[in-house]
């Protein structure tokens, strides 16, 4: 339930209702409903690159905060019998995430937005979209062939909302592609192409 960006020159700041949830990594649309808002995915929305605002960069959520750190020295470990060594290279792990979990129950109608006297709270949300943006996630729809070159849109199935998908770029709602998927950590490298 993260992402870590690589190489990515342009975050764009959007609003995003309080009752809107999704975790860092996820897909989201451009909300109608919200002036510069963006929104998880829901069933049947059809996201194509033109609906597509970006990757979230945080979570809009106040449990299951995680984030993916990188492990310079590996982390080799020989079991206390001697009998077993388990190899694990130097690459990027997910870990659990210190979060303030009560910035989403604003009851304050102007958050972010000082021109907003609307009764809904806002809360902006960085987002990565610009084509070329690099980055890794473990926010991928499980049970699907992730290899380099297998190019991803965004799910909007209704228990994956807003996860990368494979299947659903075959029928043209191409994102991105995998640059590369580590199988043992979980993680995808992929390339927004959008």
């Amino acid at each position: 339930m993260a992402i870590r960006l690589l190489q990515s020159s342009v975050i764009a700041n959007y609003e995003v209702t309080a009752a809107n949830t999704f975790h860092a990594g996820d897909g989201l649309i451009f909300d109608s409903a919200v002036v510069q808002g963006v929104k998880k995915p829901v069933t049947s929305t059809n996201v194509t690159t033109a609906t597509f605002a970006g990757l979230a960069l945080g979570d809009h959520l106040t449990t299951s905060n995680t984030f993916i750190q990188n492990d310079p020295v590996g982390s080799s470990v020989v079991s206390a019998d001697g009998s077993t060594f388990t190899s694990y290279a130097n690459g990027f792990f997910v870990g659990v995430k210190r979060a303030i979990g009560d910035w989403q129950d604003e009851t304050a109608s102007v958050v972010s937005n000082l021109t907003d006297t609307g009764p809904t709270p806002h809360r902006g949300i960085g987002v990565a979209r610009q084509h070329g943006t690099q980055f890794i996630t473990d926010r991928i729809k499980t049970g699907q062939t992730w290899t380099a070159g297998t190019t991803w849109g965004i799910s909007d199935a209704s228990t994956t909302e807003g996860l990368l998908d494979a299947l659903v770029a075959d029928g043209g709602g191409v994102i991105g592609h995998t640059d590369y998927y580590d199988s043992t950590a979980g993680l995808l490298f992929g390339t927004i192409t959008a």
